[in-house]
């Protein structure tokens, strides 16, 4: 969806001759990170080269540098061997919350899991009462300081500013709000506590990180 970038956020590139007519997926390094140039593509914001998840003709996806924290705004440019795009002026602010979704589209059924690990779909329902663990990204920059493209152990991190979340409309408990173990630095966990007193079946899930909203039209189901 169309935003504002944050440090640390995950985006997705669209256009053409972007990359190889096959999609290649980033693997961690040896060192425990996602490298900044990914079949001789690079990204880069003023100049900072971008971590890359993901290369293709059509499509590049990358996390934003920690290091454009505080910047008005910064320049993207895409380089593609020898090849360089036109660089485009992007705003840049503090967050950009966003849950990421299991259709890759920014809307519908969240990537949530249950209480129990499992994914949250209509034929798994999480439990009213129960945990719930959400998926997401661009909560900004971090306490310790995020890095770039660093794959998350027990070095947890949370983000600068106050953080809430409602499920069906009602407050629910932010049990934790942070990096994810395993994950690279740029996506967030949130655990949240599914409220008592609202209705079963397909309930929209909102997460506030600095008072800004994650995107509508995003939900988990509930029994």
């Amino acid at each position: 969806l169309p935003t504002a970038i944050a440090p640390g956020l995950i985006v997705s590139i669209k256009g053409t001759g972007l990359g190889p007519p096959i999609g290649v997926t980033a693997r961690p390094s040896a060192a425990g990170a996602i490298d900044t140039r990914l079949e001789d593509i690079r990204v880069t914001f003023d100049g900072i080269p971008a971590p890359l998840l993901f290369v293709r003709f059509d499509q590049i996806n990358a996390i934003v540098p920690y290091s454009i924290s505080g910047r008005v705004s910064a320049r993207m440019q895409v380089e593609s061997g020898t090849s360089f795009s036109i660089p485009i002026e992007l705003r840049v602010v503090d967050v950009a919350p966003g849950i990421l979704t299991t259709g890759g589209t920014g809307r519908g059924q969240a990537a949530a899991l249950n209480q129990d690990l499992t994914p949250n779909a209509v034929s798994n329902p999480a439990d009213r009462g129960a945990v719930v663990v959400i998926y997401g990204t661009g909560e900004g920059q971090t306490d310790p300081q995020g890095q770039d493209g660093r794959i998350i152990a027990t070095d947890l991190r949370k983000p600068l500013v106050p953080v809430t979340a409602t499920i069906g409309g009602k407050p629910a408990d932010v049990l934790y709000l942070g990096s994810a173990s395993s994950l690279v630095s740029g996506v967030f966990q949130a655990n949240l506590r599914i409220p008592q007193d609202i209705e079963p079946g397909r309930v929209p899930v909102e997460i506030q990180i600095g008072g800004v909203a994650t995107q509508g039209d995003v939900s988990i189901v509930v029994r």
